[in-house]
């Protein structure tokens, strides 16, 4: 009977370890409809962000973010079109997409740290939920700015 429960308690660590180790880096940047991820590089952190939806068929798309917040498909750049809008990562954790060709340094649901080896530096995926209520788009805080100026008095010398 104890050899049973043993056997059991075996069998269901097994599983759970082949489980855990099931979720794979190459399925973490496959964006939901409501998901983004914004790009932001070490040098030119937080200028011009651009997003990205990651698609399950190995492709991707680039987008801009207006100040209302709404996004628009930008995958190509005036007159110079991106056709090669592919994406993959291998087994040993090297994501490709467009022209970039970085190591992923760590990765969770919500943030990709990657290693641009080529330029030494690091390029950083935040995911942005168009569902989460919680957070406000920048036009909030420029009217929260405009209609309170005086709780942003002193602030800035």
């Amino acid at each position: 009977m104890i050899r049973k429960i043993f056997k059991g308690q075996v069998l269901a660590a097994m599983l759970l370890i082949l489980w855990s180790c099931s979720k794979s880096v190459n399925n973490s940047p496959i964006t939901k409809s409501h998901e983004y991820w914004r790009y932001d590089d070490q040098q030119d952190a937080g200028f011009g962000s651009v997003f990205y939806k990651f698609h399950n068929n190995g492709s991707y798309d680039r987008y801009t973010k207006k100040i209302s917040g709404e996004y628009s498909l930008y995958n190509d750049d005036g007159d110079v079109e991106s056709e090669h809008r592919k994406w993959s990562i291998s087994n040993d954790s090297i994501m490709n997409f467009g022209n970039l060709v970085c190591d992923v340094v760590r990765y969770n649901e919500n943030v990709i740290v990657l290693y641009l080896n080529k330029h030494n530096r690091y390029l950083y995926l935040f995911k942005e939920d168009t569902d989460d209520e919680s957070v406000k788009e920048v036009d909030y805080y420029i009217n929260k700015g405009e209609k309170f100026p005086e709780k942003y008095a002193g602030l800035i010398r």
